[in-house]
């Protein structure tokens, strides 16, 4: 027989710790991210970034690469990151990475159909597709639920 172990709700204060303690592992998440795709960040801007731990951060990084600045999510996702002139601010930018990983996901389904994947190779990005449309649509519900972005202090622009 086993023993169910009820754990004590967290206090305010290690709710805080843990909130903390995620946006610092995401912080170092995203410069690591940024790096292997060859953006070399030169700070992350606070007032344009948007977090809720520990399902997601949409960062707003800006960087030496290029002159350019970059939007960033990490969490619960895939880590993705886009030029920062596709969304004006976070919950925009929610919304591109949603439709384009759609896009993504539908050109992975035409390159199967088209035979341009076979054996293990074409189970392996029908499932990748499906996983991107399964991300696709969870962002977009969060981009797309007022409530969230009201009762969670969130800024929707």
């Amino acid at each position: 027989m086993t023993e169910q172990v009820q754990q004590e709700p967290m206090s305010a204060q290690e709710k805080e710790e843990q909130i903390k303690r995620w946006n610092q592992e995401e912080f170092v998440k995203v410069q690591k991210f940024c790096v292997s795709k060859g953006v070399q960040p030169k700070k992350i801007e606070q007032s344009r970034t948007q977090c809720l731990p520990p399902v997601l951060g949409v960062w707003y990084v800006n960087s030496t690469t290029k002159g350019e600045d970059y939007w960033v999510l990490s969490g619960q996702l895939p880590t993705d990151l886009a030029p920062a002139k596709v969304a004006n601010h976070a919950r925009e930018a929610l919304r591109y990475f949603s439709m384009n990983w759609q896009l993504k996901a539908a050109n992975i389904e035409d390159a199967i159909a088209e035979g341009k994947f076979t054996g293990e190779n074409k189970n392996t990005q029908e499932a990748f597709a499906k996983e991107l449309v399964s991300k696709a649509e969870a962002l977009y519900q969060i981009y797309s639920d007022e409530k969230l972005w009201a009762q969670t202090g969130l800024k929707a622009s």
